[in-house]
């Protein structure tokens, strides 16, 4: 019977790994998880039932006092909390370093001996943004470390997505926006990630990158998709930010990565067709 620690358990992605490991973990003795965001916490609790074998914590992963409690007596950490906005970390680089590098390399100090995983994202590889370079060198941290790293493109309908941004324009009578029509994009689902996550967290080859299997999508032909479900509407392109690139990549060519399909590049695998993101859509949000 083993302890996990979930960093960030309060976060979309948190609560479904926390969900996952409660009630599909194989020997989870106690799941324990640490996140600064009250509301979060109250969601967790709501989505995992009465549930004794969860222990939920407030607090910050930079501090030290918070990080030795919420560690105590584990045996395995999954490492999800970060700050994981572009734009906001362009315009916030030193609180972008502070929590995904400090509190990454906070963490680990205090994870001696524990199996180790942490969520990252395709915006690491050949990073242009500070959001992804600190990204990057949080994997090279835990990998330093003997730790395991799974890397994925965009959850749909994830908190701050583009699903919930276009809800807010919709709602607010405006337009929805695209930024370029040609950007392609990485896409996942938040139960098959979850699911994935668990499963490397216990079986998964150590001090490696691990990238599940994702989906390739036009932005363009998300949002006509997204207007067909929600009864029509009109898209407006507001150009690309700071940071931000047309195509994403998975992983680097000469990079030993552990990947579930067979190409790097969003622009190079076969994008979804409209009617295809329609049916995915309406299954997943």
């Amino acid at each position: 019977m083993i302890k996990v620690l979930v960093t960030g358990g309060s976060g979309y992605l948190g609560r479904h790994v926390v969900k996952r490991l409660l009630y599909h973990g194989k020997d989870v003795e106690e799941v324990r998880t640490l996140a600064r965001s009250g509301d979060g916490i109250v969601k967790l609790l709501s989505m995992c039932g009465d549930v004794k074998r969860l222990v939920p914590l407030i607090g910050d992963i930079r501090n030290d006092g918070v990080v030795a409690m919420a560690m105590d007596g584990i045996d395995a950490v999954i490492h999800l909390a970060a700050m994981k906005y572009i734009d906001l970390a362009e315009m916030n680089p030193e609180e972008c370093v502070s929590v995904n590098i400090d509190g990454t390399r906070n963490l680990l100090n205090f994870a001696v001996g524990k199996r180790f995983v942490a969520m990252s994202t395709d915006k690491a590889v050949e990073a242009i943004s500070c959001y992804g370079a600190s990204k990057l060198i949080m994997e090279k941290l835990v990998l330093s470390e003997g730790g395991i790293v799974v890397r994925s493109g965009n959850i749909i309908g994830s908190t701050g997505s583009v699903i919930e941004l276009w809800n807010q324009q919709r709602k607010a009578g405006q337009k929805i926006t695209v930024r370029d029509s040609d950007m392609t994009r990485f896409f996942t689902t938040v139960e098959d990630l979850a699911k994935y996550i668990v499963d490397i967290a216990f079986t998964g080859d150590t001090g490696r990158v691990h990238i599940a299997s994702q989906l390739v999508i036009r932005i363009d032909d998300l949002a006509k998709a997204y207007l067909e479900l929600r009864g029509g509407g009109k898209i407006q392109y507001t150009g690309m930010i700071a940071g931000e690139r047309k195509h994403e990549i998975l992983y680097g060519d000469n990079e030993d990565a552990i990947s579930a399909i067979g190409y790097n590049r969003s622009d190079e695998g076969i994008p979804m067709p409209v009617q295809e993101i329609k049916e995915w859509l309406a299954r997943v949000i």
